[in-house]
Formats: structure tokens, C-alpha cells, sequence
């Protein structure tokens, strides 16, 4: 009786971690994938970043150029507007 119990035992815990080391398995290959799509994913970002980060720098240069030109503007206006008020 105690044997069977025992092979009983032996049996379900047999079959427990060959369902565990198959989910183990199929994790594994999940996340191998994913990894892979990230570093695709992650080489592509850093390919199209060297592409942009000289644009971002002069869209910034030309935004200050502007924000100068209309800081400008608005002291003009401001400036006729007190000359016409005297």
C-alpha cells in the first residue's frame, strides 16, 4: 500500500515538472522572441535617432531664431504704442 502510494507520488510529481518544464520552455521561447523584436526594434530606433538628432538641433536653432525675430516684433510694437500715446 505504502509503495503504491509512494509510485502515486513519484508518478504526479513526474508529471508535474514535465508540465512545468514545458511552460519553462515555451517562456523561454516567448521571450527570446521578444528580445529579438526589441533589438531590431531598439537598432532601428538608433539608426533613425542618428537621422534626426541634427534636424531636432536645427528645427531648435531656427524655433530660437524666430522666438528673437517675435520678442523683436512685440518690443516695436510696443515702443510705437508709447509714441503714439505721448
Amino acid at each position: 500500500m505504502i509503495r503504491r502510494q509512494k509510485w502515486i507520488l513519484e508518478d504526479q510529481l513526474h508529471t508535474t515538472i514535465k508540465k512545468m518544464d514545458e511552460q519553462l520552455f515555451k517562456l523561454q521561447a516567448k521571450y527570446d522572441d521578444t528580445q529579438k523584436e526589441f533589438d531590431v526594434e531598439s537598432r532601428e530606433y538608433e539608426s533613425l535617432n542618428a537621422i534626426f538628432e541634427p534636424l531636432k538641433e536645427r528645427y531648435d536653432e531656427v524655433m530660437e531664431i524666430r522666438r528673437k525675430e517675435e520678442e523683436a516684433r512685440q518690443q516695436a510694437i510696443k515702443e510705437q504704442v508709447e509714441l503714439v500715446e505721448c
